[in-house]
């Protein structure tokens, strides 16, 4: 009964700790969007070429979802921005 019982309070432990969506009502989460900043910032990859990219894998992602989680990305950023010019 132990065993279960914590089990169980560690699945409820993971579901609450799960935090929200880093952009409001989006479907993005950490990972794809550090991959689309990564794409676009780091290996200079177009917006429109990385939505022809996403669609050849069955994935459609239009270049202005992409360009409002790049802003919203942005935002999320502007304090380590700050942070990172003061110093």
């Amino acid at each position: 009964m132990c065993v279960r019982s914590c089990v169980a309070r560690m699945r409820q432990d993971r579901a609450s700790s799960r935090t929200k969506p880093p952009i409001d009502r989006g479907l993005a989460g950490p990972g794809l969007l550090a991959h689309v900043l990564t794409s676009k910032f780091a290996d200079h990859l177009p917006l429109y070429r990385q939505s022809e990219i996403y669609a050849r894998e069955g994935v459609e992602l239009e270049r202005s979802t992409l360009a409002k989680w790049v802003g919203e990305a942005s935002h999320l950023l502007a304090p380590l921005v700050e942070r990172c010019a003061v110093t």
